[in-house]
């Protein structure tokens, strides 16, 4: 079960960082 989370984390970590960024970005853009 342990390891079976572990793995999911490590497949999420990659499209959590990469939506946060884009988040991150638009809001950039959006700011004058």
């Amino acid at each position: 079960m342990a390891i079976t989370l572990l793995c999911l984390l490590q497949l999420a970590a990659p499209l959590c960082s990469y939506s946060v960024t884009i988040h991150f970005y638009l809001f950039w853009l959006n700011t004058p």
